[in-house]
This record gives C-alpha cells, structure tokens and sequence, in this order.
C-alpha cells in the first residue's frame, strides 16, 4: 500500500486524469431512468461499442451523437493513454481489435497488460481476470471487431488504449462492487503510472521559444499511425515503449528534421528529451481557403496534402487514377495549418486523382497530382 500511495503522490502531481463514468446514457437508463436493464445500444438502436470510425471504410458506421461527442472531447484532450472499462468477460484487451497484424508498439501493450493482470492475481480470489492469456490478449485473437473506441484512439488520435473487461457479469451486484474495486484498485494505479514512463519532452521554436506541434516518429518501427505528435499549444509530446535502442526523427513543414537515439533500459525507464527545431527558408504554403492543397506538383513521388484549417483532423485520404480505379487507400490525421506527407514513390508516373475525406463530417475535397521522375542535370 505504501508503494501505491507514493506512486497516487505522482499521478496526481505529474498527470492530467480524467474520468468519465458514462457514455451510453440511453442505454444505461433506458428503463424507466432505471439502471435495472441497462443494453449496449443508444435510444436510435446503435451499438456504441461498434460505433467509432473505420480506417478502411470512413463512411460506417453513422456516427452517433454520444460518438461524436465523445470524439470531439478526445480530439480536444488528445489524452495519450486511457483505458475503457466494459462488463461481459474477465480480460485485459489491446490493439490491435480489427487487423490480425500487430501493432508496432504490441510488446508494449502486452507488458502493460500483463503487469496489470499478474498485480490483480496478487490480490483477487482465484480464478479471478484469467480468461484467454491468462487475463490478457490483443482484440484480434479473441475476435475481429470494427469500429471500436481503443483502435479509433490508436490509430486516429494517436493515443494508446485497452479495453478493461472487469467481470463476467455485465452489470455486476452492489454486494460485489467493494471485492471487485479491492481486486483492482492497485492495478488500475500502476496502470495510469504507465503515463509517467517512456520518453517525453517538449518541441519548441529554436528561434523564439514558442511550443510546436512536431510529428515524433521511429525509424524502423513506426507503422499503421504508430507515430504520435507534441501539443500544439504546449509543444510536450509522449511516446510509450519497450526496453531497447531507438531513433526518433521529429519533423514540421517548414523546419529541419532533427533526429537523436535513445536507449529504453527498463520498462520503468523515463527518458525526457526537449527538442528545438530550426525554420527553413523554403517554407510551405499557408492553407488553402477551400479545396485541397497538393505541394509539390508535379511530384517525384513524394508530397504533402494541405486542407483548409476547418477540415484539419483525421480524414481518408485515396489515390485513383484518372478512369476512377483507386489504387491506395490510407487514413491520417492532419493538424490545423500543417500539412501531411504522402509517400506515393510506388506509383508509375501519371496524372492521379487525390480524394481527402474527413471523418465525422464527411466532406470531400479533391485535387490532381502528378507524378513524375525529378531529374538532376
């Protein structure tokens, strides 16, 4: 108890925490402002548990009101580590729940929730949280699901979260509620301790001081979104990993990409690293008013897609050719003024059409580029 006390000292005074006890008020008072039958889906029959955008198809599901608002929150906190806690099974579940790959970051989210499981053993009568794994397994291996709130804020807000299913009962008896809050209470601590380790560190402007929103990303190691960004009002930026060496690149339109190496030595390791960029005279374009900015064009291959600032966040974006045949399909997550690459260097060289669709509101902007060969002479 001492070492969770400590470790409370810290999370309190070294983390941002937030708590939200309800997000299916339709569901949950459905009977009468009751919470006698509580059901997974909202009063227009969703199943909120499924309801979070897809990265292979924006368009399903329809997003709901509770979804949106919930996302509109996220998008604003950009909380970099959550966990949503669910009834119907005693597991510890992590991303990947869609794709049977697994993420760049799976030994991480298998540490995390192992150390989580095995404290609970510790503590819970036996036979307690060992279903699957022993307690723990990536979503995929237990079943496929879409549209799930952990993969959406992995991938689309660059977040890390599991879900915490805590009993097998779906709404579990008030006489159990003080055995299942002892079995956990120490559990979920070190869980939200997970924040304070890894490396972390602030992005600002060299030249004046001012905090910067930089794209963090690991050579080698960095797929499917993987890769997360500093605040653009704080600059500070948090990247969660296992015990190794690696190198991070940061980068922004407009400034030379710094790059250093790290060494994880522990999984309780905290490595902070400030980082200062330097502008370069070539800078980008500010944001279109409307349409879609493509820079450079023509294009070697590689280039960047601008939105105007309204329709910066997490959009799909599709290259097709000029008979409409879509040839790649990827999702990314644009920040307000800041343009994002796109690496086409696999495409022959053509005329292709660029589709940027932004989720939640899906609007559509588009543009041509052109690919082609630069040659030095």
């Amino acid at each position: 108890e001492s070492t969770n006390g400590g470790l409370a000292g810290e999370l309190v005074s070294g983390l941002e925490i937030w708590i939200n006890p309800l997000a299916n008020p339709d569901g949950m008072y459905r009977d009468n402002d009751t919470i006698l039958f509580p059901i997974r889906a909202n009063s227009a029959g969703y199943d909120l548990n499924r309801n979070f955008p897809d990265p292979e198809n924006p368009t399903s599901p329809v997003l709901q009101k509770e979804t949106l608002d919930m996302m509109r929150f996220m998008e604003e906190k950009r909380f970099v580590l959550s966990a949503n806690l669910h009834g119907g099974e005693e597991v510890i579940n992590y991303p990947w729940d869609k794709w049977t790959r697994t993420h760049a970051d799976d030994r991480w989210f298998d540490e995390i929730s192992r150390r989580y499981a095995d404290t609970v053993h510790l503590h819970a009568e036996p036979g307690y949280l060992t279903f699957l794994d022993n307690g723990v397994t990536r979503g995929s291996v237990w079943y496929v699901i879409r549209g799930g709130r952990q993969d959406y804020i992995t991938w689309g807000l660059g977040g890390r979260e599991v879900t915490m299913e805590l009993d097998k009962t779906k709404q579990t008896p008030a006489t159990e509620l003080e055995n299942l809050w002892n079995w956990n209470k120490r559990s979920l601590l070190r869980y939200l301790g997970e924040a304070l380790y890894g490396v972390k560190g602030t992005v600002t402007d060299a030249l004046t001081g001012a905090p910067m929103a930089a794209k963090l990303f690991i050579n080698g190691h960095d797929i499917d979104s993987s890769h997360v960004y500093s605040d653009t009002l704080s600059g500070e930026f948090y990247r969660f990993l296992s015990p190794g060496i690696y190198t991070l690149t940061f980068s922004s339109p407009g400034y030379i990409s710094y790059s250093t190496e790290i060494t994880i030595s522990e999984w309780t390791s905290s490595v902070s690293l400030d980082v200062q960029l330097e502008e370069i005279k070539s800078v980008y374009p500010a944001p279109p008013e409307s349409g879609l900015l493509i820079y450079p064009n023509p294009s070697p291959g590689g280039f960047v897609v601008l939105p105007p600032t309204v329709h910066a966040g997490g959009a799909t974006v599709t290259i097709a050719s000029l008979s409409g045949q879509v040839i790649d399909t990827r999702h990314i997550v644009t920040l307000p003024g800041i343009p994002e690459p796109i690496d086409c260097s696999h495409l022959p060289p053509g005329i292709y059409i660029v589709t940027y669709n932004k989720d939640r509101s899906g609007s559509v902007l588009r543009g041509k580029v052109v690919i082609w060969p630069f040659i030095s002479r």
